[in-house]
């Protein structure tokens, strides 16, 4: 499988990526369109979106934005149901630290759903507490990572 893990680089892949993250984050839990973004979309001086592409076709994203000069946090964070378990959500995270590290941030902040807990942790992140409930049913846990900055 050849997949490459970069910026979106046109409104099309922009599309797309939205699209999944609708498709995988919200239509399972009957959210209207449109909840897969929030006002930092769209924003380039405060959140970055990464995209991993195959075949010309988006199948993982994720996005960084700031919080502080030195505190990002990463959101959405996806994968295509078909293209699971072959590192690319690790790819994505990967992308995501770089570009967090290049920005002088030195701390990531998830809060990431309860079934993705391992994932971040085999990833060096430690559990800080317990975040929010979305849509009343799906739990979500607080977890942070420091990096190197300019790694």
């Amino acid at each position: 499988m050849n997949t490459e893990v970069r910026d979106p680089r046109d409104c099309k892949e922009l599309e797309a990526l939205y699209e999944l993250r609708w498709r995988v984050l919200r239509e399972p839990w009957q959210q209207p369109k449109g909840s897969e973004m929030d006002d930092l979309d769209g924003d380039e001086g405060l959140s970055w979106n990464v995209a991993a592409i195959c075949c010309r076709k988006v199948v993982g994203t994720g996005r960084l934005h700031r919080c502080s000069d030195r505190e990002g946090q990463i959101r959405f964070m996806c994968v295509d149901e078909g293209y699971r378990n072959k590192g690319l959500a690790t790819a994505i995270l990967r992308h995501l630290h770089a570009k967090a590290a290049e920005l002088g941030m030195v701390r990531i902040v998830a809060n990431v759903r309860e079934q993705a807990k391992g994932f971040y942790l085999k990833r060096g992140y430690t559990v800080a507490g317990q975040a929010h409930t979305l849509f009343g049913e799906v739990p979500h846990v607080r977890m942070l990572k420091d990096i190197e900055p300019g790694q």
